[in-house]
């Protein structure tokens, strides 16, 4: 798990996006700052080898279950 303080700010839009339910690169880009669904696509790629995002199915991602219960630490 990563330390919300060693998030991007990006990626701390992408994790809050994520924290409404699961979502699709464009559904991120659509409802945040980021400038296109590479850009989302790049994010979400690190969150999850960093442990934060799982893939969920093709172009479907959701905060992997122990960040998604994880408001304490933040």
């Amino acid at each position: 798990m990563a330390d919300s303080a060693a998030l991007s700010p990006k990626q701390k839009e992408v994790v809050s996006v994520l924290r409404e339910g699961r979502a699709t690169p464009q559904h991120i880009v659509d409802n945040s700052s980021l400038p296109s669904k590479h850009a989302a696509q790049h994010h979400l790629k690190e969150l999850r080898l960093d442990g934060v995002v799982q893939k969920v199915n093709t172009g479907l991602y959701g905060l992997a279950a122990d960040e998604a219960g994880d408001d304490d630490a933040r």
